[in-house]
């Protein structure tokens, strides 16, 4: 017997923006996504989340996280860590299915902080340090994947 209702997978790639500022100190690039952007529950008056966004047809992870990095944010100059990875999981319910997402994460490492943000999705951005991005970013999985790249950063000095 088939089950009634399946959840649906959905996939997600983004980039964790990283800035060195003048006197030495890494910032993380945190964007606000517009109210409603989101079917998760918690995310009152738009959540706060790194850069990210799906796939078109054919579009690898990194191609994905890539695009959307520029489209949201209009830095086009990154140098990219590509062998390391980060990777969130959640779940929520969209029009009453069941979604599991898994969002896929690269390390980015920006020389110029201007940002030009895209209006239709995002309302604010705030590049801001390890102990801020914890603060501010809305979901605990997006504070996991904050950890985990800071922790990779101090590890191998980035």
């Amino acid at each position: 017997m088939i089950a009634p209702f399946m959840a649906k997978n959905v996939y997600s790639f983004g980039i964790i923006p990283i800035y060195r500022n003048k006197s030495g100190k890494l910032l993380f690039l945190l964007v606000r996504h517009l109210e409603g952007h989101t079917f998760r529950t918690g995310a009152n008056g738009g959540h706060w989340a790194f850069p990210k966004g799906h796939p078109k047809d054919g579009e690898d992870s990194l191609s994905a996280a890539m695009r959307e990095f520029k489209e949201e944010t209009g830095i086009e100059e990154v140098e990219v860590i590509k062998d390391k990875k980060f990777e969130e999981h959640y779940s929520f319910s969209a029009h009453g299915t069941p979604v599991n997402k898994t969002v896929t994460y690269y390390l980015g490492i920006v020389g110029d902080s201007t940002v030009t943000i895209q209006e239709e999705e995002l309302q604010d951005y705030a590049w801001v340090t390890y102990q801020d991005g914890l603060s501010l970013m809305t979901f605990e999985e997006g504070r996991d994947v904050l950890r985990q790249a800071h922790d990779y950063l101090v590890k191998y000095r980035v």
